[in-house]
């Protein structure tokens, strides 16, 4: 049951470790790629940027992805790879999908194998994963460069480039054959059209045919990936990483917990790096992870193994009166049986909404991690969890800086230490400080 959580963390701190190193050195430029995408990145470098030319890049680049992922949604019947021939979404519809997937949100209206074609599923969701993830990232190094009191704060252009090209990714591809190796579909047909083991399990036509069973299909082993490492969590599926298509066995859940807590784990790391403040960083690696740990300890505690008080609070049969004309008194007896008569096995705890090919504690685990880190993905209803162990998730939403998403969340935690250090710092009559800046 702890084997789980631990294995997964520890994986993710030895990892962030090396890292961390990595994106420290492509974010100082010091990587030297290969000639052609060195190309590109001159292409693109502009020269250095104030924070003002820097945010205006920010904000003009979102409302060009902006206008790119609107028109591709309402041009979605014309557009190719819509074998099923899935029709334009709602305006409305549109506009909150865009600019959930644009802000790395991912709050999803729609589910992607009803109402999104493979085109979109390629060109829109993918891109969108890749570039709002990025963005998080890119803020966060533009900030370290002005703690550093640097000239300028980079190139946001340049930034975006090495994010995607020399971090998101070669792990995404890294990722993605190790799901394929595990089964996850990788194909652009929209779907397969099968005969079911049980003839007329699906139904039959008019003509008494047995009616054959649709299942959905595409690219989930490249958009899978990147959902985890840019901390997305859209899924491909309506049931999310819950769908054994995207989430076939407890390996491809373990690389999705792993995944989604790489990047977030190694940027703060990264950033005592890059500031050449390695204890600093220590210090506020190890806030954030005994939060973590605190999260999941708490989660798996009070869900894995404690039963679910919906049906604890009933293990005795009940009588109530209820209001009846025809009964005499005007009220009527009524026995409630116990519900610990039913063949329901509590031993393992709450298993409401639980993939048990995933492990008693997995849904625990992933529900306080994919909150801690802003990810999102699911492998269970959160409103299945034990009401007390829901805190454990709601306690990630509120802060939002247990680590948080790949660069926002550390941008969240600089925010509690300046106040933290302003208060304090009115607290004993001096002027606050924080990295030798005062607040």
């Amino acid at each position: 049951m702890w084997l789980l959580p631990i294995s997964i963390l520890l994986t993710s701190v030895v990892l962030s470790i090396p890292l961390s190193r990595y994106l420290a050195w492509i974010m100082e430029g010091k990587y030297k790629a290969p000639a052609f995408l060195r190309w590109f990145e001159r292409r693109l470098d502009s020269g250095h940027q104030n924070w003002k030319q820097y945010t205006a890049s920010i904000l003009i680049s979102n409302l060009v992805l902006f206008v790119f992922g609107f028109a591709l949604l309402a041009l979605q019947p014309l557009l190719p790879m819509n074998g099923d021939g899935k029709g334009m979404l709602a305006p409305t519809t549109i506009f909150h999908t865009t600019v959930s997937f644009m802000t790395n949100t991912d709050l999803q209206h729609i589910s992607g194998d009803v109402h999104l074609s493979n085109f979109n599923q390629t060109f829109f969701v993918l891109t969108m994963m890749f570039l709002s993830a990025s963005v998080g990232f890119c803020s966060l190094t533009a900030i370290i460069r002005a703690l550093r009191s640097d000239s300028h704060v980079g190139n946001f252009f340049v930034d975006m480039w090495r994010v995607v090209i020399y971090m998101f990714l070669p792990v995404s591809l890294l990722m993605g054959v190790l799901y394929l190796q595990d089964g996850v579909p990788m194909t652009f047909q929209s779907s397969y059209h099968v005969d079911t083991l049980e003839p007329g399990a699906m139904g039959k036509t008019d003509d008494g045919q047995a009616k054959q069973q649709t299942i959905v299909v595409g690219p989930l082993a490249a958009i899978i990936p990147i959902k985890q490492l840019g901390t997305n969590g859209g899924g491909f599926y309506g049931a999310n990483g819950a769908h054994p298509f995207e989430n076939p066995s407890a390996w491809s859940n373990y690389l999705e917990s792993v995944g989604m807590t790489l990047f977030p784990f190694s940027l703060v790391l990264m950033f005592g790096r890059m500031l050449k403040r390695k204890r600093h960083a220590v210090v506020i690696y190890a806030v954030m992870m005994t939060m973590m740990v605190g999260m999941v300890g708490w989660a798996i505690y009070f869900n894995t193994m404690k039963p679910n008080p919906g049906l604890t609070a009933h293990a005795t049969s009940r009588t109530y009166e209820l209001l009846s004309a025809s009964a005499e008194g005007g009220k009527r007896t009524v026995t409630v049986p116990a519900v610990a008569g039913l063949p329901v096995d509590q031993h393992l705890g709450n298993l409401e909404s639980t993939e048990l090919r995933f492990g008693t504690s997995a849904m625990s685990t992933f529900a306080a991690m994919t909150t801690a880190v802003t990810c999102g993905a699911v492998i269970g209803a959160h409103d299945s969890l034990n009401p007390i162990a829901a805190i454990s998730p709601f306690f990630g939403m509120w802060i939002n800086c247990v680590f948080g998403g790949k660069g926002v969340g550390m941008i969240n935690l600089l925010l509690f230490l300046v106040i933290g250090v302003f208060v304090v710092g009115q607290m004993v009559g001096r002027t606050p400080e924080y990295l030798g800046k005062k607040v």
